[in-house]
């Protein structure tokens, strides 16, 4: 299905997902300056530039293993703050950064601008997600959890059940049994 081409000037969606794109020949090297450019964009587009630059804080993770990104809001010396972790392992490619903070910065914006630090993904949460689409039909549907297929580097399968086991270390030998049968898990592939 062929998305909608974004009219707004100086809108860089479709190039970062361009085989060309230095975001996706080399995301590693370009994740922090993509971070800035998507939050730049987003603000002015989405959110009338009213998100606080100062007081939003973007970290890589490694600790996030589950999850693209999480984002916590807070009330800290009479002033608000977000943080948006972006996980290291999980946020790994420039098109799962783009959708990520897309959603992370909904949760930012119902606490800057609405001043509701925990919506959640309720309705508030939903209607910047809506307008976000709005203004950039180009993007895929903003949704409440990611469905990606992590790119785990330790891969197992379970002999008895066929259970699997997705690792980021190497399981040790003596903790190769599945957790729903007790069978004997077998290592399927690295990245």
């Amino acid at each position: 299905m062929n998305r909608p081409i974004c009219t707004i000037r100086g809108c860089f969606i479709e190039d970062i997902t361009s085989p060309a794109s230095k975001y996706m020949q080399d995301f590693q090297s370009y994740k922090h300056e993509l971070v800035t450019r998507l939050f730049k964009l987003y603000n002015s587009t989405v959110f009338e530039n009213e998100l606080p630059e100062s007081k939003i804080t973007f970290k890589w993770s490694k600790r996030l293993t589950a999850t693209s990104a999480f984002c916590t809001n807070i009330y800290k010396d009479g002033e608000q703050y977000s943080f948006i972790e972006l996980s290291d392992k999980v946020c790994d490619s420039a098109e799962r950064l783009r959708d990520s903070l897309a959603h992370e910065l909904c949760h930012v914006a119902c606490w800057h601008i609405e001043g509701v630090q925990n919506d959640g993904h309720g309705p508030l949460w939903t209607s910047y997600t809506e307008k976000l689409i709005h203004v950039h039909p180009e993007l895929p549907p903003v949704r409440m959890y990611h469905a990606y297929d992590i790119n785990y580097r330790y891969n197992y399968v379970c002999a008895g059940c066929g259970y699997r086991v997705g690792r980021f270390t190497k399981i040790s030998e003596q903790r190769t049994f599945c957790r729903k049968c007790g069978g004997k898990l077998t290592m399927q592939n690295t990245a």
